[in-house]
This record gives C-alpha cells, structure tokens and sequence, in this order.
C-alpha cells in the first residue's frame, strides 16, 4: 500500500510540544489499528443536536494530550481537550478554525452537521487508552448510519510507531457521509500549526480506515516492528520468534509496552505481520 501522509500545514515542520519537547506531527495511514466497540459498554454521553459537553478528565496522557485534560466531546464529530472555548459549530471549515473549540486543542474524527435524533456516544477507558466512540449518528440530510471512533494511548509511546491517537472509521462511506464529502478531518491546537487530512472530500476515509496522529521522528527512526529477528525481512522466521516468545511469556514478546505479555499483544504483532510491517 502506498503511503498517505498529511503533514502540518501541508509541508514539514517543526513545533513545540511541551516544554523543551519539539516533533513533527503527521497523520498517516499506514499503521494498523483495531476498531473495539464500546456501545454497550462505555458511558452514556447524553448530546442534543449542535451540542457539546465537559465529559471527564483525561485519565491517561502523552506529550500531545496530557493527563488531566478537560475532555469536551461534540456531537458534531469532535473532540476538544481544555480548549478556551467550548463549541463546536455545524459547519466545518479547513484548520485551524476558531468555529471548533476556538481553534484549541482538538482532534477532529469527522467535524460535519451530525443528527443527534438516532444514535448514540460514548466514551472509556481500556487500559492505558482512552475510546471515545460515535455510534449509528445520523447524516444530514440523507439520514444514513455512521460510526466511528477515537483512541488517545497513554503512556511511554512504544512500537505502534509512536502513535499519539487513532481515527478509526467502522461505517462511513453511505449516503450523506460518503468517506467525508461534508466533512473536516484532522488535529489542531491553538499554539500549534494544524495537521489536516481532508477537507469535504469524497472517500478521504473508507470503512475500516485508521488514521494515526504520529511523531514523525519517532516513526522514521524506528525498524519495521513484524521483523522481530531484524535482518531485514518479515517472514515465517520473524512469527515462529515471536510465537516461541510469547508462549513462554518473555518480555520480548509484550509487543505493546504495556508491561504485560498477553493477547493484544499478539493481536498487534499479527497486524504489523499481515501488514507487512
């Protein structure tokens, strides 16, 4: 697969993160990800139509999103993170936009004109990442079914390719949605330049997408994850290595950093394998 990358405003750059931190932001999609559906499981954020809400605290955190962030999710298809302003406005713009969140902080999965009559939103944590998740909302005006999720991973970045978030699309390519022909897709901050991967563009995201907000140092500085004996090549030497790891619960083998060896662990391995990466 080729690789799709939208750099800050359109160009590389450099920018501050925090402190003495600086990294270039991208947003790609060539790096797995894996859609969980917290629809029944998550808790309940009650929206009406153009609204927005304070949902909670940020309970994990990186460099881009920190802990103890005030999480203000919109029913209009994104979510700001203790941005100066708390609207989200109907009508989506090219980013930076002060019409989202007074152009603060903010990632934005699919900032459109959402119906709120159907459907639902939900948020929770897994672990060390945060899902916040749009199920069966509605397009306006052809009243079609979309769903689709963010996931904000805490912690010391490891080898997802030093992911920051996912956008991840489960149902968007139907009629009023059409993989975002009405819709802005991407990240901004009010201190930051932005990094925007579409702007009302048909089939910018398909079902089954995942778009990860990534440091591109960290990214390029870093081996092909599925070449887990690294000599260059991802075959069945590199999943026999892993799977002899794994079975004996060697710490090689927690393949996610999270301090365990268990099966997301595998399931991430098997994605970068099938991927072939």
């Amino acid at each position: 697969m080729k690789a799709v990358i939208a750099r800050i405003s359109g160009c590389a750059a450099a920018i501050m993160l925090t402190g003495s931190v600086s990294a270039q932001l991208a947003i790609v999609n060539t790096l797995p990800g894996t859609f969980t559906d917290i629809s029944q499981t998550g808790t309940f954020v009650d929206l009406g139509d153009e609204d927005e809400v304070f949902a909670f605290l940020l309970p994990i955190g990186n460099s881009v999103f920190p802990f103890g962030s005030s999480v203000i999710i919109g029913n209009n298809g994104g979510v700001g993170f203790s941005p100066p302003f708390t609207d989200l406005g109907p009508v989506p713009a090219l980013l930076p936009s002060f019409a989202a969140f007074g152009a603060g902080k903010s990632l934005l999965p699919y900032w459109a004109d959402i119906g709120n009559h159907v459907g639902s939103i939900h948020w929770q944590q897994i672990n060390n990442t945060v899902i916040i998740q749009w199920t069966g909302k509605r397009s306006k005006p052809a009243n079609f079914p979309g769903t689709f999720q963010i996931k904000i991973f805490g912690g010391t970045l490891g080898p997802e390719e030093c992911i920051y978030a996912q956008c991840i699309y489960q149902n968007i390519q139907g009629p009023g949605w059409q993989g975002g022909a009405n819709a802005s897709i991407g990240f901004q901050d009010e201190l930051l330049p932005s990094v925007q991967w579409s702007f009302q563009l048909p089939n910018a995201v398909q079902n089954g997408t995942v778009l990860s907000l990534v440091n591109v140092d960290c990214l390029n500085g870093q081996t092909c994850p599925a070449d887990f004996n690294e000599d260059g090549f991802v075959n069945g030497d590199d999943y026999d290595l892993f799977a002899n790891a794994f079975e004996a619960g060697d710490p090689t083998a927690d393949f996610n950093g999270d301090g365990f060896v268990n099966g997301d662990d595998f399931d991430t391995f098997a994605s970068h394998f099938e991927a072939g990466c």
